[in-house]
């Protein structure tokens, strides 16, 4: 009885990669529990005694369980999921990194920003919610953050402020030159994931996303593109002014903190109700290192993409050379090579 129980736990725990502590305490109390069990309910059958049955009750409920046999497998209460309080609605490059990372320190993480859809591949459910955003479960997206910064969040917040009443929202800001400047070099760039025709075959659903949220932004179906706004910087800084307008008009006062990153701690835990801390505010992800994280990604991709071109020239020239026309699998080749140099360049 007791020993097969055990022998037989043990050879579950390997096979499942379970404790072998605990598996062992957890049969071998339900062993002793059953044996005890059925000790009281004999004897309770074969003597009238109330009080022998008052004892073996006792007995039995006094048996230990696996969680207070070892400490280490005690059942540990389980942590509430975490609900959305904040809602960033400022546009990315305003401090937004910073932002996540400072809501973080104070206690509202996890953070939903740009590298969590793409760390979660949630490209297309997120593109799909901002092209029809009334049937949009929000809710769904945003289950598990306390905390949500940068596209394509912000653009939603107001049907985030909808699906979650009791949240606050954060409206990053800069100078709107400075701004429309590191966007045109960063994340709306041509060597961005959004806009590299290089990078199209490798990044569609982020495309599709770019194009999504951008739309919001620029209130138009394309994302800026036919307008020429998105490679205008004097029209970028226009839109940014008129999207901050936007939300200062649609969030109650009592619930918007516009901040800036050089603010620091003091207005954003007033803001939210929590103490300083003492060490400095974070400071992350200026437009340098993250042209060179684009660029580097942009590279890789050019790697592939040439060494694709390669097998192909190749295999049009060996074609060519078996037929005898090496001068015409020259030209193919040549031609071939300075399409793709211009394909590889952005425009």
């Amino acid at each position: 009885g007791v020993r097969d129980s055990v022998r037989w736990g043990s050879t579950l725990g390997r096979r499942r990669g379970l404790p072998l502590t605990g598996l062992r305490s957890h049969f071998f109390d339900a062993t002793r529990r059953l044996a005890v069990e059925s000790e009281w309910r004999v004897q309770s059958c074969s003597s009238g005694d109330g009080m022998a049955q008052k004892i073996h009750a006792a007995r039995f409920d006094a048996l230990p369980n696996s969680s207070a046999r070892s400490g280490r497998h005690r059942a540990r209460p389980r942590k509430r999921p975490a609900e959305l309080q904040v809602i960033g609605a400022g546009c990315g490059r305003t401090g937004t990194t910073s932002l996540s990372m400072a809501l973080e320190r104070l206690g509202f993480g996890p953070c939903h920003s740009m590298a969590a859809v793409a760390k979660m591949v949630r490209e297309r459910p997120w593109a799909r919610a901002l092209e029809e955003p009334e049937r949009a479960d929000w809710r769904g997206l945003l289950s598990g953050f306390g905390c949500s910064v940068d596209f394509p969040a912000s653009v939603a917040y107001q049907w985030l402020l909808a699906s979650f009443p009791d949240a606050k929202v954060i409206l990053t800001v800069r100078d709107p030159h400075d701004w429309a400047r590191s966007v045109a070099t960063t994340i709306w760039s041509e060597y961005s994931a959004e806009r590299s025709a290089l990078l199209a075959p490798f990044r569609s659903a982020a495309r599709r996303l770019g194009r999504a949220y951008r739309a919001h932004f620029f209130e138009d179906s394309d994302g800026g593109v036919m307008s020429g706004e998105l490679r205008d910087t004097r029209a970028l800084a226009t839109r940014f002014e008129a999207w901050n307008a936007r939300v200062a008009a649609a969030v109650p006062p009592e619930r918007l903190l516009v901040f800036r990153a050089s603010d620091g701690w003091a207005p954003l835990c007033a803001f939210l109700g929590v103490p300083v801390p003492r060490t400095p505010f974070p400071r992350a992800n200026d437009s340098g290192a993250h042209t060179d994280r684009m660029l580097a990604i942009w590279r890789r991709a050019v790697a592939i993409e040439a060494l694709y071109l390669a097998l192909a020239i190749g295999a049009v020239a060996a074609a060519a050379t078996r037929r005898g026309r090496t001068e015409a699998a020259l030209a193919v080749s040549l031609a071939l090579l300075l399409s793709a140099v211009g394909f590889l360049q952005p425009d």
